[in-house]
């Protein structure tokens, strides 16, 4: 019975990858060498089983297995009862194998290489002081440029000195901020004695960088605690500056319910973790600065853990049991089952064995006494060679300006004939604007600047003839245009002809909304004074009075109390009543006399407070217009199509706008645009027809309707909207357009401020104490009554054809 069971082999698939198995302590013929301390994590826990159950272990050892997680291609094409390779409980592949009870709990972790001081960094140099310690360096460097050049120019103006410009004073400073011989030509002792105490502190400072840097870099340790926690790391993943990569397959961390892995697949988003071959682990780690998503027993921690800066993170995901595979409905499982429930500490230790096991390590930190490699300082060098090659473009730059700044270029500009962009009265007629005019408009101040930096002078040409209408591919085929006076919008649409400059200043968007008094251009303004309850709570009592009487009325003409009336007189005699007419009330019953007392004294006083008290409230209240201005009802408005929202220019530019106030907006367009007005129709259509009116405060549309006094701006707060000029595609210009705006941003804001907050002569129509009421605030009242009127002569129409005896 001995011999039988001993012959009897289990049959193992092995990959060829500590720590499953250790190829140095196997054999010739597949057997485990006698004496060798670490034979593999699984082959210890089979030849366990082996011999408990009474088998003989066979190994079989292929170098080409990875685990991919086809589980039937890896068992039918193979020879064997099980695989050599530990398999998460939690992927149970029972469609192809099964999975005995869990061998041991393995410990997730994320680990991460965090390269030393002088390590093999580009810009480690630099990291000896602060980011506080460096802009204190640049304060006083610039502190100290402004006062010498203010002392330089006191010295010119004194005529103690030759002139200096301050540049060249700023320049020498330089020098001697980076260790150079500078001459100071200055004869004012509050320059000289300043400048040696700069050069004592502020270059003893810039020396100790090369020096301090070095010294701390050996002794200090660095404090890599930060970069090892949870938030970092799954704001590197979320954020895709690190790729989370893993040895095997990772689907089934999106079942697992630990709070750990909800976080880290809520960081993944959805994507699934990169699958990397062990080679090539390390290289991903290293170089491209991936994160390595294992478990303690697999090839790539082990291979990890061989290099001092390579580290685990300072969090720890919750471990994950692991399984050993055995065939399909194998006689064997239930037997593993047995073994592992009755010695499972025993296999738990063979995992603590590895997971603790002592390696040599790999180190290439700097220590004391190794020499200092070049990649430390190729941060510094790529400055250098940047600095020389900016200084041979600055080179270039000035031989092309020295034969070119005598010449006289014009920059052409079209500009639409709508102020605030160009006030037409200021432009000659030859484009130039008149001097001494003190508001030539927002676009002419802003172009004629950047003009004069350019060494150009501007050109304006006035748009009379509308050439300017939004048509960005028309326009350019002008052969004397260079660019439009009118701030404007990146959008997709205009990309594709034009280029952008940056932006010039950040305008205010606003929707502009008509609001009319109670005793403005209204024709219902009159019915305003009471809200619409009031207005049903009085045909209710009308309707219950009329009702009331008209039973009464029966009651006596039953009761022979008086001759029969009809229930249309009585109703008739109510509403006459009612405004006001003298009607009779032949009731015999003191219930129909009372009650229609008590109708004429209450109804017909709240009617007569129709005429009286709109008149007095309309005179004393101060509009208001929350209801209207509310963010709330504009969109209602736009979305439901109640009003139209215009604009002077195109608007295809909201759907490229990060805000949340313009994607509200293009949500209630629902992929449509504003309608493009001229703004000769912009108050036509606001008055008239209830428009909105999109704009900003530098449009000419906005100055159009600022001037009316029943024009205001809703309560949408939009972010700022950045201005830009628009030019031609590949333009030569846009480079001159961008530094000129990026160095004057302030002066260019200022310039914006000037034109919005410019006061310009109201147009009030608004009615006020003393004013003549007009027409216009009766025609509702007179429309009813001419509607009544027509009715009323079509029943005398219909009563003549009913009864034709009526005119004998």
């Amino acid at each position: 019975m001995n011999l039988t069971y001993e012959n009897r082999p289990l049959r193992v698939l092995f990959p060829n990858r500590f720590p499953y198995i250790r190829f140095g302590c196997i054999d010739g013929a597949n057997k485990v060498r006698y004496g060798c301390t670490y034979q593999g994590l699984m082959v210890e826990i089979f030849t366990l089983l082996a011999k408990r159950l009474g088998y003989r272990l066979q190994i079989t050892i292929n170098n080409d297995l990875i685990w991919n997680g086809n589980l039937s291609t890896i068992l039918e094409e193979s020879d064997v009862d099980a695989l050599g390779i530990p398999l998460p409980t939690t992927k149970h592949p029972e469609m192809y194998a099964d999975l005995t009870l869990p061998i041991y709990k393995a410990e997730e972790n994320i680990l991460i290489y965090l390269p030393g001081h002088m390590d093999d960094s580009w810009w480690n140099m630099f990291s000896v002081f602060d980011r506080t310690v460096w802009i204190l360096l640049l304060v006083m460097f610039t502190i100290k440029c402004v006062f010498c050049c203010l002392v330089n120019r006191a010295e010119v103006r004194l005529k103690t000195k030759k002139s200096l410009s301050g540049l060249e004073v700023v320049w020498e400073l330089i020098q001697l901020q980076l260790f150079q011989s500078p001459s100071t030509n200055f004869t004012f002792v509050s320059a000289r004695v300043p400048l040696t105490l700069f050069s004592l502190l502020q270059t003893t400072l810039l020396l100790g960088i090369l020096t301090s840097w070095f010294l701390s870099s050996l002794l200090r340790v660095p404090n890599r605690a930060a970069f090892l926690k949870s938030d970092y790391i799954f704001r590197e993943i979320t954020r895709g500056r690190r790729e989370l990569i893993s040895q095997g397959p990772t689907s089934w961390i999106y079942t697992n319910t630990g709070q750990e892995y909800i976080r880290l697949t809520g960081a993944l988003n959805g994507t699934s973790i990169r699958k990397v071959p062990p080679e090539e682990i390390l290289k991903k780690v290293r170089e491209e600065g991936a994160l390595l998503f294992t478990e303690t027993d697999t090839r790539g921690y082990y291979e990890a853990r061989k290099y001092c800066d390579i580290f685990p993170s300072t969090f720890m995901l919750p471990p994950i049991e692991k399984s050993i595979m055995l065939r399909k409905d194998s006689p064997l499982t239930a037997k593993f089952n047995k073994l592992i429930s009755e010695d499972y500490r025993r296999f738990n230790g063979y995992y603590r064995k590895y997971s603790n096991m002592n390696q040599n390590t790999r180190c290439n930190q700097f220590k004391i006494g190794q020499p200092l490699e070049l990649q430390v300082f190729l941060g510094l060098f790529m400055i250098c060679a940047s600095l020389s090659v900016g200084a041979c473009c600055v080179f270039v730059v000035e031989m092309i300006c020295m034969n070119t700044t005598f010449l006289s270029k014009q920059l052409r500009v079209l500009f639409p004939n709508h102020f605030p962009y160009v006030n037409s009265e200021c432009i000659n007629s030859n484009g130039r604007v008149r001097y001494g005019c003190a508001y030539p408009g927002l676009m002419v101040d802003i172009l004629n600047f950047i003009a004069k930096r350019m060494g150009y002078t501007l050109y304006a040409k006035l748009d009379n003839d509308q050439i300017w209408r939004g048509n960005v591919s028309a326009l350019w085929e002008l052969p004397d245009i260079d660019t439009i006076g009118v701030p404007l919008q990146r959008s997709m649409e205009r990309l594709k002809y034009v280029d952008f400059t940056k932006s010039m200043y950040e305008a205010e968007g606003r929707i502009m909304i008509y609001t009319a008094a109670d005793l403005d251009d209204g024709w219902w303004n009159m019915f305003k004074v009471y809200d619409k309850t009031s207005w049903i709570m009085m045909l209710v009592m009308l309707i219950i009075e009329c009702i009331f009487l008209s039973a009464v009325n029966h009651l006596e003409a039953r009761a022979c109390f008086k001759k029969h009336v009809r229930n249309v007189d009585v109703v008739w005699n109510v509403v006459k009543i009612q405004f006001f007419q003298s009607a009779s009330s032949n009731f015999y019953f003191t219930s129909g006399k009372l009650s229609l007392w008590w109708f004429a004294l209450l109804q017909s006083t709240l009617m007569l407070g129709v005429l009286t008290s709109w008149f007095l409230s309309s005179l004393l209240k101060t509009p208001t217009y929350s209801n209207l201005l509310a963010e709330d009802y504009i969109y209602k408005e736009i979305g439901t199509g109640e009003r139209k929202l215009i604009a002077q220019g195109s608007t295809s530019w909201f759907y490229t706008e990060t805000g949340a106030t313009f994607s509200k907006l293009a949500k209630v367009l629902n992929g449509s645009f504003a309608e493009r007005v001229l703004p000769s129709d912009i108050i036509h259509r606001m008055r008239n027809e209830g428009a909105l009116l999109f704009t900003a405060l530098d449009k000419g549309s906005y100055a159009e309707v600022r001037q009316y006094c029943d024009i205001q701006s809703t309560n949408i707060v939009f972010p700022p909207i950045d201005a830009k000029i628009m030019l031609a595609k590949n333009s030569s210009l846009l480079p001159w357009f961008n530094d000129i705006i990026v160095h004057n941003q302030k002066r260019l804001q200022n310039l914006y401020r000037k034109y919005t907050t410019i006061k310009v002569d109201s147009i009030c129509e608004n009615f006020k104490i003393g004013d003549e009421l007009k027409v216009k605030s009766f025609t509702g009242l007179f429309i009813i009554c001419g509607l009544l009127l027509a009715i009323s002569c079509c029943v005398f129409i219909i009563e003549m054809m009913v009864d034709k005896n009526i005119l004998i």
